[in-house]
């Protein structure tokens, strides 16, 4: 990979699939070559490609971005309850994103009782989004990278691999993965875990 400080980026999941590790390992990536590209955070939407940018982007009506040949797309992608229960938990948290031992640290893991239709509406936002991938735009680019969160969860040196990059460079802010479990922070797990478990898991976009 070459690159430049007109390359396009953009990178799309759901939320809480582990995205925002992926926009910092390619801003660390670049800025180890000496080329800062902007960045546009979910919060901003974004329909078309902009050079010199990383698009970071939560919406699947993206599509001028997904069908952009000499844009670098990545599709964030995670199981599917897993990262539902991270919305939930994530309020809990106090951060959307650890980045410091004193953040982490910081963490008090309190039991709660998980709120099903909390839960169900994240878990049908990320089921639509990925439908909608899979049938309005990954036909439209064929080179799209799909990193799902098991490839790097315990290693997230691994984006660089995925990516094929040789040397990213040392990385000094490694997001931090949250503490505890699913069965540690939500109080009724025991009573609801069958239930999750009878549900479609693992996203299809291709």
């Amino acid at each position: 990979m070459n690159p430049t400080s007109k390359d396009c980026w953009a990178i799309i999941g759901p939320g809480r699939t582990g995205s925002k590790v992926i926009v910092d390992y390619v801003k660390n990536y670049y800025a180890h070559n000496n080329i800062f590209l902007n960045y546009q955070s979910p919060k901003i939407k974004v329909t078309k490609p902009i050079e010199g940018c990383i698009i970071h982007t939560h919406q699947v009506d993206s599509y001028p971005i997904l069908r952009d040949s000499n844009t670098k797309i990545i599709i964030s992608t995670r199981d599917m309850v897993d990262s539902s229960l991270s919305w939930c938990i994530q309020k809990y948290i106090g951060a959307w994103h650890l980045y410091t031992m004193y953040q982490y640290s910081n963490v008090k893991i309190t039991a709660f009782e998980l709120d099903f239709t909390e839960f169900y509406g994240h878990y049908d936002a990320s089921l639509r989004f990925y439908r909608t991938l899979q049938n309005e735009c990954i036909q439209y680019n064929p080179n799209v990278v799909v990193i799902d969160y098991t490839k790097f969860e315990s290693n997230s040196n691994a984006i660089l691999t995925l990516l094929d990059i040789e040397d990213g460079g040392s990385f000094k802010r490694k997001p931090l993965k949250n503490p505890g479990s699913p069965e540690a922070w939500i109080s009724n797990w025991h009573n609801i875990q069958t239930e999750l478990y009878r549900l479609k898991r693992i996203p299809e976009i291709r």
